[in-house]
């Protein structure tokens, strides 16, 4: 295990939760508990975030990525966070083809 190997292990790690805590309230809002609403609220008014605003109907090309972010990073991090974790070495084609996607 590198030291690459454990930043970008650690980076998948904490992408998980974010991405589906906050990024998600975009498309399924009304199933999020209040306060990572009101979290997400807070952040749109304190840095002038209008899209990530739960009070506000994103508009429909945001929800579509937020969509695609669901449909294929989420679970292209779960598989990374799994090839990292046990060290899968045929992990490393998706992460060197895939994480700039990621990083998005």
């Amino acid at each position: 295990c590198t030291m690459l190997d454990t930043i970008l292990l650690c980076f998948f790690i904490i992408h998980v939760p974010i991405t589906w805590m906050f990024d998600v309230q975009a498309i399924f809002n009304s199933y999020h508990p209040a306060v990572l609403r009101d979290i997400a609220e807070q952040y749109s008014v304190s840095f002038a975030d209008p899209w990530m605003n739960p009070n506000r109907t994103a508009p429909f090309w945001f929800r579509s990525f937020v969509l695609a972010e669901v449909a294929f990073q989420f679970p292209l991090l779960l598989y990374l966070v799994y090839g990292f974790w046990t060290s899968a070495l045929e992990v490393w084609h998706s992460a060197v083809v895939v994480s700039p996607l990621s990083l998005s």
